[in-house]
């Protein structure tokens, strides 16, 4: 299935999914086979994050490396940034895309760190629309660089709860099932999903999907 286009852009979120590099390596060849041009990782402090995760922890050197394996298989790789000097570490590596969590939406020092790029960035907003001042002052002067991602701020989360009678451009996505990504190749433009390799054996496995089972997906169409 390598190459083919998707009727939906996928941005595989590896999140808290790849223990080990190895893993990661495995799950990239996975999104190259699919198809996937999206790869999305998370960039925190270790006092961030829970203890079990912590040995995920991407500092300068890890990120280079993990972008540069992507970028060899023409795939675009970038992150989730938790911090302001995350931008600094994206910028010298030379990603092309950020995103916001939607626990970061309100986060200024953040924004105002993202918007001097120039980069196209993703944002998770929820059924309420965009409140506050970072995300109207986003929409309104840089309207061409910001993309929303729909998101039921909680894990997991239900079709239901998506409100999918609301049009959305994108959505984050934290069912774990295809109900979502059935109704948003629709007619969205990208969904973003928590992937892994085994459900049982990741961190985040109640609200990922298994690249098997995007496989068997895509394959019946």
């Amino acid at each position: 299935m390598g190459g083919e286009t998707l009727m939906v852009e996928i941005i595989a979120e590896f999140g808290c999914n790849w223990n080990t590099i190895q893993d990661f390596r495995m799950m990239v060849l996975f999104c190259k086979e699919l198809g996937i041009k999206y790869i999305k990782l998370q960039m925190w402090k270790p006092e961030q994050a829970p203890k079990e995760v912590r040995h995920m922890y991407i500092g300068k050197g890890r990120a280079k490396y993990m972008f540069n394996f992507a970028k060899r298989l023409g795939i675009e790789l970038f992150f989730s940034v938790m911090y302001p000097e995350a931008v600094d570490i994206c910028e010298k590596i030379g990603v092309n895309y950020y995103k916001i969590r939607y626990i970061d939406r309100n986060n200024h020092s953040l924004y105002r760190k993202v918007k001097k790029t120039s980069k196209i960035l993703f944002i998770s907003v929820d059924n309420e629309g965009l409140p506050g001042t970072l995300y109207n002052n986003l929409f309104i002067y840089h309207p061409n660089r910001v993309i929303a991602l729909r998101v039921v701020p909680h894990y997991p989360a239900t079709f239901e709860e998506y409100n999918p009678n609301y049009y959305m451009i994108g959505y984050s996505d934290h069912t774990p099932d295809f109900q979502l990504y059935n109704h948003a190749k629709k007619d969205s433009v990208f969904i973003e999903m928590h992937l892994c390799l085994d459900k049982k054996k990741c961190f985040e496995g109640k609200w990922s999907k298994e690249l098997r089972e995007i496989r068997e997906v895509l394959d019946n169409g």
